[in-house]
């Protein structure tokens, strides 16, 4: 009779699932889940104009300072050659062909990303779901991206994007152009404090360029091949396809270019020469063995955070909920457990390191050729990680001759003075956070960007960075080469180092003549004492 009873329950309960079944597939054949969308391509350049644009720029550079070497001389004032220290004309020819690439840097097309979906329910009657999640291809140069972030209700992060791309390329001519006017004149000091800011500011042009490629990893890594997962809300298997491209364009190679030439020109431009009477009279600073120990400890440290910052995520992005569901997405609410059940909601998010980007931008170079992933490889390998360590070990090699009395710190400062200015580890750390702090322009479009463990490795390894550099500077002894480290900018503006030491300088001075005068004293003393004995004897 149990038996008679269990058989009785389980073909209720498989008449149950089966009409159900039915149920649901009509359900979902009747609704408006089917889309039908043809993929968006990309709105990029064409491959061949991407190929030229890289030989024109590649080749302008190289040509410009060809020019300005050999022929610029014929036309340029002679007026220009009479005042020590004004830069080579090679170098300002590159400086202009920098600006020249700056405009189609900044309007011209930077990067692209279209993010297209296929679901196949398996469902008889029921037809695939092709769906572009962007509704169409997002193009975004500088000024789109900052007119987008104004509508999105956030002029801050507009208005540092406008500051870093446009303001401080501006300001650094202005400054340039009113420093070398002021060379040789009557005001070498504020010739010095201009080409001296000039110097300092150089490199803040950069921040966006490194978020685009965080970016371009970030949405390549979405992309997803085929595969099936058992839905139980429709009661079959489910085949998903995610396709993301995204790719870098001209805007992009313009404006890196711009920014890598013209901080490398500015950075080769010389302070003007300004008396060094006071820096003379300085009297040596004190140095401690403790505190260069433990300038040599902060630096480990600091290696120890930037490695461990570019192995550990430091940007990630998430395709939000509300991109799939209606009415901003294919999916009607009452589906949204399918969406569910195929998990995939966890296959629209990632997250990236800066190793993992280096990884991939060394194999899409390769593989595929492109020219942009070979330029942002160097922007993140070279100038965000090679150049800060290297700076470092500069560094902690300076504090470990400044400890051991070991000539060479000087050197090693001189070199770090240089580095410094081309490391650029710092200026990424700028762009990720305004860019994902001022993220309310991608969730207009679905998509969360958001800051991830590792940026906070890589920030603090950049504030102990900058820390270690003041340390260093003001234990180092003021040997030989004290002249050159000043001029280096080791101590800031040359001009306002030396106003500060003027007081130094002023005591100094006054000490010597005193002990001068007290040993003339004690001489005099000397003499009468021997004359005296000798009277006696």
């Amino acid at each position: 009779m149990c038996n008679h009873a269990a058989w009785q329950v389980r073909c209720v309960c498989n008449a149950a699932l089966f009409i159900s079944a039915v149920i649901v597939a009509w359900s979902v054949s009747g609704c408006s889940l089917v889309a039908h969308e043809e993929e968006n391509p990309l709105e990029t350049n064409p491959a061949p104009v991407v190929a030229l644009g890289c030989v024109a720029l590649f080749a302008l550079f190289p040509f410009a300072a060809h020019v300005g070497r050999h022929y610029l001389h014929r036309l340029w004032p002679a007026v220009w050659f009479e005042v020590n220290g004004r830069p080579q004309l090679w170098v300002i020819a590159v400086l202009f062909a920098s600006y020249a690439v700056l405009v189609p840097g900044i309007y011209s097309t930077m990067f692209s990303f279209n993010m297209f979906l296929h679901l196949d329910l398996q469902i008889a009657g029921v037809e695939p779901v092709d769906y572009n999640l962007t509704r169409k291809p997002l193009t975004e140069c500088l000024a789109t991206f900052v007119e987008l972030l104004r509508k999105s209700g956030e002029p801050l992060g507009a208005f540092l994007i406008v500051l870093h791309a446009a303001v401080f390329p501006l300001l650094k001519l202005a400054l340039l152009i009113c420093g070398e006017v002021l060379r040789g004149g009557r005001y070498p000091e504020t010739s010095s404090r201009c080409i001296a800011t000039v110097q300092s500011v150089s490199k803040w042009a950069a921040p966006d360029i490194f978020v685009y490629v965080l970016l371009l990893y970030l949405f390549r890594a979405l992309d997803t091949p085929s595969y099936q997962t058992f839905a139980v809300h429709t009661g079959s298997f489910v085949k998903t396809e995610i396709k993301s491209k995204a790719a870098l364009d001209l805007g992009f190679l313009c404006f890196s270019m711009f920014c890598i030439s013209s901080t490398a020109t500015a950075v080769s431009i010389q302070q003007p020469d300004i008396s060094m009477a006071n820096a003379k009279d300085i009297p040596s600073r004190r140095r401690s063995q403790h505190v260069a120990a433990g300038a040599i400890t902060l630096a480990l440290v600091c290696v120890v955070l930037v490695v461990h910052g570019f192995f550990l995520p430091c940007m990630g992005l998430i395709v939000d909920r509300a991109a799939l569901e209606k009415p901003l997405g294919p999916v009607p609410k009452d589906f949204m457990g399918l969406v569910d059940d195929i998990k995939l909601l966890e296959k629209l998010r990632t997250e990236t390191s800066l190793i993992d980007c280096l990884q991939a931008l060394a194999w899409w170079t390769i593989s595929l050729g492109e020219v942009t992933s070979l330029v942002a490889f160097l922007l993140i390998g070279v100038f965000a990680g090679i150049l800060p360590l290297l700076d470092v070990g500069l560094l902690a090699w300076a504090a470990y001759c400044i400890a051991l009395e070991w000539p060479g710190a000087e050197r090693a400062l001189l070199m770090s003075c240089t580095v410094r200015k081309l490391s650029m580890l710092d200026v990424l750390c700028m762009g990720v956070i305004v860019v994902c702090f001022a993220g309310e322009a991608f969730k207009a479009f679905g998509f969360g960007i958001g800051l991830r463990q590792g940026m906070a490795h890589l920030v603090g390894a950049e504030v102990i960075h900058q820390g270690l550099f003041h340390i260093v500077s003001y234990i180092a002894p003021l040997g030989k080469d004290e002249e050159n480290l000043i001029e280096s900018g080791l101590y800031g503006d040359k001009s306002e180092f030396l106003e500060s030491c003027a007081p130094l300088a002023a005591s100094s001075r006054s000490s010597k003549v005193d002990s001068e005068k007290s040993q003339e004293q004690l001489q005099e003393c000397l003499q009468e004492e021997s004359g005296a004995a000798e009277f006696v004897e």
